[in-house]
């Protein structure tokens, strides 16, 4: 029977046109249908309404991509009414899918395929409906926290505030920092770990040259214990600034860079940080000698001594005028 007189739901039920197509589109998308270069159906889909009494609940429409609804659908039981549009809905674009695989209809199917949308689909309108409810209470939240003061002539019988012209002064601030002291400002690629409680300027300046000076002290020991820097030692450097880490004991770690990456960056690395220990010596002048002297045997080593094991300087790369 040819499904006539239709029924403009845009104009009937704008809310109920809406939602079906929007759960049309969406039930499209939930299926995998072939790529051939042309227009996806969900994106051509359209939902039409009929009023045909003797004719089924829905039907979809091949030559023009169209899902056929009946009006009678709308007579049910109201708790019926989603679950049920929902249903046809999902049935027919099952169809949909059939013709465009050059499948068989199978109505069987199309019930399966149905019922496992409308599982589906409530949780999507669920998870819609809490979005948007979050979004409302944010909404809320804000309008309450928006600043509003009663004039006199409002007409909502609220005394107006007295103007303070030092209202700001009382906003909310971040906490105030301590002073800090030119050995703290290095970059931070090199501190040396948590504050420690210091008598003087001069202690706490000593303390984290020490520490940095060891470290290096330490690292260049292991890279080139000979004092000369042989195949050996680029060889150590190219694995420890790789990132080569238990290789010789079995590990399963592979570099992380080639051999030339690694020396091209691992170099200027320990020249970086042997320029920072002169920075510091410099800046400790006469103290320098006065901590090192009372150190003994821990004292960190200077620079002259870190000199020693280091590679050759790179030269400098020429710059070009811009």
């Amino acid at each position: 029977m040819s499904l006539s007189q239709e029924v403009d739901m845009w104009a009937e039920s704008p809310a109920i046109a809406a939602w079906v197509s929007r759960m049309a589109g969406w039930a499209f998308q939930q299926l995998p249908m072939p790529s051939d270069g042309m227009i996806p159906l969900g994106e051509t889909c359209s939902v039409k309404w009929v009023d045909d009494p003797d004719g089924p609940l829905g039907c979809y429409d091949v030559q023009k991509n169209h899902v056929q609804l009946n009006v009678k659908l709308l007579d049910l039981k109201p708790e019926l009414v989603k679950p049920e549009v929902a249903k046809t809905i999902f049935h027919e674009v099952w169809h949909g899918f059939e013709s465009k695989r050059g499948w068989l209809c199978d109505d069987g199917a199309a019930e399966c395929t149905a019922e496992r949308l409308l599982v589906k689909w409530t949780a999507h309108e669920a998870e819609l409906e809490a979005q948007a409810a979050a979004e409302e209470a944010r909404a809320a939240e804000l309008a309450a926290k928006a600043y509003q003061r009663a004039f006199p002539d409002s007409g909502d019988g609220a005394p107006s505030a007295p103007y303070d012209m030092h209202a700001h002064l009382r906003l909310p601030r971040p906490k105030e920092q301590r002073a800090r002291y030119s050995y703290e400002l290095m970059d931070a690629k090199y501190q040396s770990g948590m504050w420690q409680p210091s008598s003087t300027v001069g202690e706490a300046s000593y303390r984290r040259l020490s520490e940095f000076s060891h470290s290096l002290y330490a690292l260049l020991q292991r890279l080139n214990p000979t004092g000369s820097w042989d195949t050996g030692a680029y060889d150590r450097l190219a694995a420890t600034y790789g990132n080569e880490i238990g290789r010789e004991a079995g590990g399963v770690i592979s570099p992380s860079y080639t051999r030339a990456t690694a020396i091209s960056f691992g170099i200027p690395d320990l020249w970086s940080r042997f320029d920072a220990v002169v920075a510091l010596e410099q800046q400790m002048g006469d103290q320098l000698a006065v901590w090192r002297g009372t150190s003994g045997v821990l004292a960190a080593p200077t620079s002259e001594q870190l000199a020693k094991l280091m590679p050759p300087r790179p030269a400098p790369v020429p710059r070009g005028e811009t």
